[in-house]
């Protein structure tokens, strides 16, 4: 909110948990492919049983900030039998 505007609505409906950062450390090559994103081209990436993951507009080579864009979902099976 700039100068006193009114929040707009959708902001009241944002979760204010839903941010969380991890710090890790990546391979050389998935740190080169996370440079800054050029316009609407943000490269997607798969890390294992966890989810999708797009690279950050404020990534750079150095620092890559990836964010998550879908989980994937745990074997409901698996969950039953406690592994």
């Amino acid at each position: 909110v700039v100068d006193g505007a009114k929040e707009p609505d959708w902001v009241k409906l944002l979760n204010p948990e839903s941010l969380i950062v991890h710090h890790g450390m990546v391979e050389p090559d998935l740190a080169a492919a996370a440079a800054p994103p050029h316009r609407h081209l943000r490269p997607t990436f798969q890390f294992q049983r966890t989810g999708y993951f797009a690279v950050d507009s404020d990534s750079t080579v150095e620092k890559p900030v990836f964010n998550r864009v879908v989980a994937l979902k745990e074997d409901k099976e698996k969950k039953t039998l406690g592994r």
